[in-house]
C-alpha cells in the first residue's frame, strides 16, 4: 500500500512538472514578441521554479517562530521606513527596490510552504468559517481584478501588468499573514514593531516640517519611472504657504494615513494594556501618530484619527459591561450616537476652510460626477484597471491626470462587485473583529481593537486618496485580524 501511495505521489509530481514546463513554454512563446513584456513578467517565470522545488522537497517540518518573527519585522521595516521612491532601473527590467523583494519573497515562501509543508492544510481546516470567508473574498476580488484587466476597453496588457503587481504588493499580504504570521506571538510583534517604527517616523517627519528638508528626497535616484512623482512633489508639499511633511512616504497624505493608523494602535495600548510600560509606549506612539497627521497638513488625517481613537474609547466603555449582549448593544448605540454628533464637524472639515482646501473638495465632487456615469455603463467589470484617471481624473498643477478616491477608481475600472468586495474586506473585517472582542473577554483586545480601528482609519483614506502605497499595510492587517477569529461562535 505504501509503495502504491509513493508511486502515485511521484506520478502527480511528474505530471505537475510537465504542466509547469508547458506553462513556461507558452509564456515564453507569447512574450517573445516583446522583450520589455518578458522582463516585466519575470516573476511569473520564477514561480514554476518555486513550485518544482516545493514538490520535490515535501516534508512536515514547520517554519520556526524565529524565522517568522524576523521575516515579519523586516517586512514591516521595509513597508514603513523605506521610501517608495527609492528604486533603481536596469535596462528593460522592472524597477528594483526592497519592497518588491520582500513582497515577492513573501509570495515565494508562501507558495513553497503551501506545497512542501503538510501542516498548513491542517491550519486551514482549523480556521473558522469567517476566516475562510475573508480568504475567499480577497481571492475572488483578485480574480475579478484580473478579469477586468483582460476585458479592458483601453489597454488590456497594461492593465494586467498593473494587477499582477497589485497581487505582489497588496493582496498577497493577506495570505502571508494568514499562513505565516498566524500566532499570538506574531500578532503582538506586528503591533509592537509598527508602533516602534512609527515613533521614529513621527520624529523624523517633525524634523522635516521644522527644517523643510527631506534628506531622502535629496538623494533619491531620478529615473523615468519617477518623473511624474518628482514633477508633482514640489506642488503637493506646499499648501496655503505652509510646508507639508511626507517623511519616508511618497505624499503627505500617505504620511497622514500612516499617522492615523499608528494613533489607533497606540490608543489601544493605552486603554487595554495591563502593563504600565506598555501604556507609556502607547502614549508616545499616540503623540507620534498625531504628530504625523499634524505635520502632513491633512484634514482627513484628523477625521480618521478621531474616528479610530473614538472607536477604541467606545470599546473600552463597553468592556466594563459584564454581559456580551449588553456590550454589543452599547457599542452599536454609542457608535451611532458618535456618528450623528460628528456630522457637523465632518461637514466643516470636508468643505474646507481655505481657498485651496475648498478647491480640493470641489475637484473631488467633479471627479465623482465624471465617474458615476462610467460605473453605470460598465457595472460588472468596469473599463479596466488603470483607466479611471482618464475617465474621471482632473489635470493637476504638474499637468498629470489625478484621481483622488481609490473607491471611485476601482468602481470605474473594475465594476461594482469589486467595489463591494473591497469595502467588505476593510469594514467587514473590522466589524467581525470588534464583535468577536466584545463577545469574547479572553481574546487579545489590545491587538484586535487597535488593528480594527486602524483598519477603519485606512478605509477613510481610501475615500479621498487613490495612491495605494499603504494598502500593503492594510491587507497585512486584515490577515492578522483574520487569524484572531475564535474557532467557536460567541454564545
Amino acid at each position: 500500500m505504501a509503495k502504491s501511495t509513493n508511486a502515485l505521489q511521484w506520478m502527480k509530481t511528474a505530471f505537475g512538472l510537465l504542466g509547469l514546463g508547458l506553462l513556461i513554454f507558452v509564456l515564453a512563446a507569447i512574450t517573445s514578441l516583446s522583450a520589455e513584456l518578458s522582463a516585466r513578467l519575470i516573476p511569473i517565470f520564477i514561480l514554476p521554479i518555486i513550485l518544482s522545488i516545493g514538490l520535490l522537497s515535501r516534508n512536515s517540518v514547520p517554519l520556526t517562530d524565529k524565522f517568522k518573527g524576523r521575516w515579519l519585522v523586516l517586512l514591516v521595516i521595509i513597508l514603513i521606513l523605506w521610501p517608495t521612491y527609492f528604486m533603481a532601473k536596469i535596462g528593460g527590467l522592472p524597477t528594483i527596490d526592497p519592497r518588491k523583494f520582500m513582497a515577492g519573497g513573501g509570495i515565494a515562501v508562501l507558495i513553497f510552504i503551501l506545497i512542501s509543508r503538510s501542516d498548513l492544510a491542517k491550519t486551514w481546516k482549523e480556521y473558522p468559517t469567517k476566516t475562510k470567508l475573508l480568504a475567499w473574498t480577497i481571492g475572488i476580488l483578485t480574480l475579478l481584478r484580473i478579469a477586468a484587466a483582460i476585458t479592458s476597453t483601453q489597454a488590456p496588457m497594461a492593465s494586467l501588468i498593473m494587477v499582477m503587481w497589485e497581487v505582489v504588493y497588496y493582496y498577497s499580504m493577506f495570505y502571508v499573514a494568514l499562513f505565516i504570521f498566524n500566532t499570538p506571538r506574531q500578532q503582538e510583534l506586528f503591533r509592537v514593531t509598527l508602533i516602534s517604527l512609527g515613533i521614529i517616523e513621527g520624529f523624523y517627519a517633525a524634523f522635516e516640517r521644522v527644517s523643510t528638508i527631506n534628506f531622502f528626497m535629496k538623494i533619491a535616484p531620478r529615473i523615468p519611472e519617477n518623473a511624474d512623482f518628482f514633477a508633482g512633489e514640489a506642488i503637493s508639499r506646499w499648501r496655503d504657504g505652509a510646508f507639508r511633511a511626507q517623511g519616508t512616504f511618497a505624499h503627505p497624505l500617505l504620511l497622514s494615513e500612516f499617522g492615523a493608523f499608528l494613533a489607533c494602535l497606540s490608543a489601544s495600548m493605552i486603554f487595554f494594556s495591563k502593563r504600565a510600560l506598555s501604556r507609556y509606549i502607547g502614549l508616545l506612539g499616540l503623540f507620534s501618530g498625531c504628530l504625523c497627521v499634524y505635520v502632513s497638513g491633512s484634514r482627513t488625517g484628523f477625521l480618521a484619527t478621531g474616528a479610530g481613537v473614538g472607536i477604541i474609547g467606545i470599546a473600552w466603555i463597553c468592556s466594563l459591561q459584564r454581559e456580551a449582549a449588553s456590550r454589543r448593544l452599547m457599542f452599536v448605540l454609542l457608535a451611532s450616537a458618535a456618528i450623528v454628533v460628528s456630522i457637523p464637524a465632518v461637514t466643516l472639515l470636508s468643505s474646507g476652510k481655505t481657498v485651496s482646501e475648498r478647491h480640493s473638495s470641489a475637484a473631488r465632487q467633479i471627479m465623482v460626477q465624471r465617474g458615476l456615469p462610467s460605473i453605470v455603463q460598465h457595472p460588472v467589470l468596469g473599463t479596466g484597471p488603470g483607466t479611471a484617471p482618464s475617465i474621471a481624473g482632473i489635470l493637476g498643477g504638474n499637468n498629470v491626470l489625478t484621481l483622488d478616491s481609490y473607491l471611485l477608481a476601482i468602481g470605474i475600472d473594475s465594476g461594482v462587485p469589486v467595489l463591494i468586495l473591497f469595502v467588505f474586506a476593510y469594514l467587514g473585517t473590522a466589524w467581525i473583529s470588534i464583535n468577536n472582542a466584545l463577545s469574547h473577554p479572553d481574546l487579545n483586545h489590545t491587538t484586535i481593537y487597535g488593528c480594527s480601528a486602524a483598519l477603519i482609519s485606512l478605509f477613510i483614506f481610501r475615500i479621498i486618496l487613490a495612491t495605494p502605497d499603504n494598502m500593503s499595510l492594510a491587507f497585512l492587517t486584515i490577515g492578522i485580524l483574520a487569524t484572531t477569529f475564535p474557532k467557536k461562535a460567541a454564545t
